[in-house]
């Protein structure tokens, strides 16, 4: 018999997503970071980046943002009838809140930022974190769009 106090059933569901950060060159690695102990979920865990969805994270919002996949393509790759693309915006946002991986592209580029230009925006990572900053104006002032 358990004598812990925590109930599963006493926390609500809520939509979550995260991202597995993989690279094959030339032995598969995996990107994964452990919690800190002291955090109330899965602490001292190691994990994928990622995390809740936000309510703002729609494709009304982000649509303009996500221009390598639409709504459709997401809730079909997901299996979901609405709301696929929230599950891309908000792991793409975790990813680089958490640990500084940014998914994302200057407008009109293919290529992945990098290096210099991603080092000048982990700035944003902790407003971002902390709500004062949203991602839309971040994507917007930096002229970005989601990968």
């Amino acid at each position: 018999m358990s004598t812990s106090k925590f109930d599963p059933a006493s926390v609500p569901l809520r939509s979550a997503a995260t991202v597995l950060l993989i690279d094959d060159r030339p032995d598969l690695q995996v990107f994964m970071m452990k919690r800190n102990v002291n955090t109330a979920f899965a602490g001292g865990m190691w994990v994928f980046p990622g995390g809740s969805v936000d309510l703002g994270d729609t494709a009304e919002n982000y649509g303009d943002y996500c221009v390598h996949r639409s709504e459709a393509q997401a809730c079909e790759a997901l299996g979901l009838d609405r709301g696929g693309l929230a599950f891309y915006v908000a792991a793409i946002r975790e990813a680089f809140e958490e640990c500084g991986v940014l998914l994302a592209r200057e407008r009109g580029s293919d290529e992945l930022l990098s290096g210099e230009r991603l080092a000048k925006l982990d700035h944003y990572r902790e407003p971002l974190n902390d709500g004062s900053v949203a991602l839309l104006e971040f994507l917007e002032t930096e002229q970005l769009v989601l990968a």
